[in-house]
């Protein structure tokens, strides 16, 4: 199992630094993508670049 989550704070994109660009990539896998080469092929294959 793979889950990507590509996700804003308000308090980054709205207060503070303003920088309404900014977003956090949280990575999570279990099982055979647990492998870096299994995992980057995945990642691939659904538009995002290794972290």
């Amino acid at each position: 199992m793979l889950v990507v989550l590509d996700a804003t704070h308000g308090c980054v994109t709205m207060r503070g630094g303003r920088q309404p660009e900014a977003s956090t990539l949280t990575i999570a896998a279990r099982g055979e993508y647990t492998e870096p080469v299994a995992r980057a092929e995945l990642i691939t294959l659904i538009g995002r670049s290794d972290p």
